[in-house]
């Protein structure tokens, strides 16, 4: 990628925008998904925005690229701060192999779309979608900033939880379901690794809606390629 975004004096806009007018911003807070791993570093990327340098414009609002915090089979994610109030966000893109796919037009719309329905999932135990856009040809998705642990972590590092612990998360990754089913989505990739549990509330929060897709049977299929196993849908 060029980086004459670092220029301050470059010219910088937002090319297209895909949230939908008079629709009102996230009510969710202001944090999201954290790294799997602390000791994670990111592979260099030919492609991808370079954490600490790179500046981007969306929507209006300039985001400093803190890091990669990880990348799975669909998409990047980075930590982002947004430059005027200091808010930590994430920002999620799909990734660059993914463009030299012949269905990508698809991949990119489905991104797209299940991205702005997931913004009317509105729960204490989903992550807040804030805006859907586009800058240089990279679809982002901008999401609030979770301080926590994932449960897998939670579980290497210290054991099993109580009963008590697993059916309070229990209980409310399914109201969190309720409400991504409500809005005829399935979210496909429910494991430990994309449960978050927030810090200051000590609450479950389901985060990686990169397999969320609407409840089509006749799509379903075509997005096995990034399943994990063991915790996929049959």
């Amino acid at each position: 990628m060029n980086n004459n975004n670092q220029n301050p004096n470059s010219e910088r806009k937002v090319k297209k925008t895909y949230v939908p007018p008079n629709n009102p911003p996230s009510e969710q807070g202001t944090k999201k998904q954290t790294q799997n791993n602390q000791n994670y570093q990111p592979p260099m990327s030919n492609n991808g925005w370079k954490p600490g340098e790179s500046k981007i414009d969306l929507l209006k609002k300039e985001y400093l690229i803190e890091k990669e915090l990880g990348r799975g089979g669909f998409g990047i994610t980075y930590l982002a701060t947004e430059m005027a109030s200091q808010k930590e966000v994430v920002i999620k893109t799909i990734k660059e192999e993914l463009r030299q796919r012949p269905d990508f037009s698809l991949i990119k719309n489905s991104f797209i779309n299940e991205a702005i329905k997931l913004r009317a999932c509105q729960s204490p135990f989903i992550v807040s979608v804030d805006q859907v856009t586009e800058f240089d040809n990279k679809e982002a998705i901008i999401m609030e900033y979770i301080e926590g642990e994932n449960l897998q972590s939670i579980i290497e590092n210290g054991g099993q939880l109580s009963i008590k612990e697993a059916l309070k998360y229990i209980r409310q990754i399914g109201e969190a379901l309720k409400t991504v089913h409500g809005q005829n989505l399935l979210h496909r990739d429910i494991k430990p690794d994309n449960i978050i549990i927030r810090k200051q509330t000590n609450e479950a929060v389901l985060i990686d809606f990169g397999l969320a897709l609407q409840f089509n049977p006749d799509t379903i299929e075509s997005n096995r390629l990034w399943l994990t196993p063991g915790y996929s849908p049959p």
